[in-house]
């Protein structure tokens, strides 16, 4: 070969070799790169899910939340240590004791417990649930013929276990205790005739006036409710959140695998009414957290985590509509109206008004000293009446002790506080009248519970709402292609969330004409039609900023403070 070729050969093989050391050399350069980014992208994402879950800790612990199922606990007590034997007795024998007219004595005769042995916030919540279907029963039920409707024929439960723990809903009358014992306790010798109901201490003779009840049960009724920050009736708290447990532990969350731990009445009828709302508290319980993290995500701009969230509560409020639906087939309209839904009535009816409790403390009634931790009479009052609707001192010249006389109302959804959060997410402007209803009904939820929608209301009237929030986006998107997109998806997941919000609201509507159509007032005393349609018009008509004619109104918000009703 010529010598000058084989120059230019060998230049060119050089060349070659140099070209592919550089190439080399860049793409290990390019590799450490993209391995580079992607360690600072999983520290990032390592440290803000760090973040995110420090922070959904501290709001489940500020305002009693449980990381999964939200407003209701991991799981509810099923029975008081064995001090409180006398309580929980009455309350595995209460289905008996109300269908032969035997609580009234039974109560009569019942010791005076100290409710400062309980311990821990579980034992608290199980004596209130307890107290309170006692209290009922004890108020209402000699009101009410339950021999009127036979009993529902029962399911038979496939977990062995679970059926052996359901001896607060016992129907069998060797389970009762005899007659002439309360709670395993000698009684003062009873003597009723078996299905009659006698005049008792709680009646009202005459006109209608406050019922007494007796010390044994309205004192630690009053200092339980005390603790737990709520009035003494029977809420949703009570009813619903602290009172179901697990067929079968194993299997998932819903209607078929819940049952309640203690009921008055002892029917399916009772418990599908209490457990339709636990399920629903149960299905949004994942969600609560992650809604109050809501005004952060704003703050940051993660519109697409907030589309996310949004396209959940979508999906959450269309399965409430679907648990709703059991209603229907599981809770029979005559009964609930005529025997279960006078037990839930508050404490101002055509049979009585007001309730009187003896809240004063006891001396040698009891033998532990601790009773008298709660305070005295200054200190009773003042507690009572930040708790209460209605209080006031009973004067009666025959008793020198202090009794207050109690008006409150019963349980009622507005009390459901999953739906009040969700108006406050959505910025769903009520009507004035039902906003102080709500504002009202918030009383009746647990302090903590109460507090958060307070702190969240404050956070977004303080800031923007979501739907300001979201017509911002969308007129910044007007310069961004992918702000546009990310904003197109919030819009589209809150108009979803606006209509299931209303289409749940509807079918709480028809459901309650459906089941009070005898009437004109719910458990809670509201004139359910008005007030359920009016919630169902101010849903429907909620829209987002940029959809908004000028003839409507801003949406307002709950108080950052809640008045006292």
């Amino acid at each position: 070969t010529h010598p000058a070729r084989r120059r230019q050969v060998q230049r060119e093989a050089s060349w070659r070799a140099y070209d592919m050391v550089w190439i080399a050399g860049y793409a290990e350069i390019l590799t450490v790169c993209v391995l580079l980014g992607t360690l600072y992208l999983f520290v990032l994402w390592w440290f803000r899910r760090d973040d995110i879950d420090r922070m959904s800790a501290e709001i489940c612990k500020r305002y009693g939340l449980h990381p999964v199922n939200g407003f209701l606990p991991g799981a509810c007590l099923e029975r008081l240590p064995r001090y409180f034997d006398a309580w929980e007795d009455i309350a595995a024998n209460l289905v008996q004791l109300n269908r032969k007219g035997l609580l009234v004595e039974a109560v009569d005769c019942m010791k005076l417990l100290d409710p400062h042995r309980l311990k821990g916030e579980e034992e608290w919540k199980r004596a209130y649930v307890i107290l309170a279907l006692i209290g009922h029963s004890y108020l209402h039920g000699p009101t009410i013929d339950f021999d009127s409707f036979p009993p529902s024929s029962k399911k038979k439960e496939t977990n062995d276990d679970a059926k052996k723990q359901r001896n607060s809903n016992s129907t069998d009358d060797e389970n009762l205790p005899p007659s002439n014992t309360v709670g395993g306790q000698p009684g003062a010798g009873l003597d009723v005739d078996e299905g009659k109901v006698k005049p008792s201490s709680a009646e009202a003779t005459g006109l209608p006036g406050p019922k007494v009840l007796p010390r044994q049960l309205g004192l630690p009724w009053l200092i339980v409710s005390r603790h737990m920050g709520l009035g003494p009736v029977l809420t949703h708290s009570g009813c619903d959140n602290w009172n179901w447990r697990l067929v079968n532990p194993k299997e998932g969350i819903g209607l078929d695998n819940l049952r309640l731990i203690t009921t008055a009445t002892g029917e399916l009828d009772e418990e599908y009414f209490h457990l339709i709302p636990t399920a629903m508290g149960l299905r949004a319980g994942p969600l609560i957290p992650r809604l109050m993290l809501l005004p952060v995500l704003m703050k940051s701009e993660k519109d697409l985590e907030i589309g996310r969230l949004l396209a959940e509560v979508a999906s959450c409020l269309d399965d409430f509509t679907k648990i709703f639906a059991a209603a229907k087939t599981l809770i029979r309209v005559d009964y609930f109206f005529y025997i279960y839904r006078p037990l839930l009535q508050g404490f101002t009816t055509p049979h009585m008004d007001g309730v009187i409790f003896d809240a004063e403390m006891p001396g040698n009634e009891v033998d532990s000293s601790v009773f008298r931790k709660g305070g005295g009479r200054t200190a009773i009052l003042k507690d009572l009446q930040g708790n209460l609707a209605s209080l006031e001192e009973a004067k009666d010249a025959a008793h020198d002790g202090l009794r207050v006389i109690i008006r409150q109302k019963g349980g009622s959804a507005a009390q459901f506080a999953v739906i009040q959060l969700l108006d406050v997410i959505l910025a769903v402007r009520q009507p004035r009248s039902i906003m102080a209803f709500l504002n009202e009904m918030c009383h009746y939820m647990p302090p903590k519970h109460r507090m958060l929608l307070e702190d969240l209301s404050r956070q977004l009237s303080g800031n923007a709402s979501l739907p300001e929030y979201i017509a911002r986006r969308t007129a910044e998107g007007k310069r961004d292609t992918a702000t546009a997109m990310r904003a197109k998806e919030m819009s589209l997941a809150y108009d979803r969330c606006i209509g299931s919000l209303t289409k749940f609201r509807q079918f709480h509507l028809g459901i309650a004409y459906r089941y009070i159509t005898a009437g004109s007032k719910g458990t809670g005393t509201t004139p359910f039609r008005e007030f359920l349609k009016g919630a169902v018009d101010a849903t429907a008509k909620t829209r987002l900023p940029c959809c908004t004619g000028p003839a409507e109104e801003a949406p307002h918000p709950l108080p950052a403070k809640l008045a006292r009703p």
